[in-house]
């Protein structure tokens, strides 16, 4: 196993529609890449302040009264963080993980890859993992990213 990036960082409601890039470099054959992802708090557990964010967006994007939204707005709970994360290869789009789970396991080989994913040679030289950052609607939201290289697709940790 070789590790390729290992990242953790602390994210704010400021960091709303954002995106963080990691370049991390493959120098060897590397027959298959595994990226475990997650981040917590996945929801927003202070109900008068997720009742405060639904309501407003219920204003902005719903021609809705206020008298059908205060009827309404427990619909759409639970109020959740939302990060995703894409994968270029230092030549082209190797995919995307747009989904709501907060812990995530994806592999690309040459012949198979996780949903969402490529297959393919894993090439040398340069590769960008975009962490997208959609939402954070808690006061701090904590994420870790490990990229690591291995021979064979039976090596994906348990240390999520």
């Amino acid at each position: 196993m070789s590790i390729l990036l290992n990242v953790k960082g602390t994210l704010s409601t400021d960091n709303s529609k954002s995106h963080i890039r990691y370049p991390f470099r493959i120098e060897r054959d590397v027959n298959v890449l595994y990226i475990e992802f997650s981040y917590t708090p996945k929801e927003k557990t202070d109900i008068d302040n997720a009742k405060k964010i639904i309501v407003e967006c219920l204003k902005k994007y719903t021609l809705d009264s206020i008298e059908h939204i205060s009827g309404i707005w427990q619909n759409y709970l639970p109020v959740t963080n939302l990060l995703t994360l894409s994968l270029d290869d230092p030549e082209k789009f190797r995919g995307a993980a747009h989904r709501p789970s907060p812990c995530q396991q994806i592999y690309i080989s040459e012949n198979e890859a996780t949903d969402g994913f490529i297959p393919g040679k894993i090439i040398e030289g340069d590769w960008l993992l975009t962490l997208s950052v959609h939402a954070v609607v808690t006061n701090e939201c904590r994420y870790n990213v490990l990229v690591w290289g291995g021979e064979e697709k039976h090596e994906i940790l348990d240390s999520l």
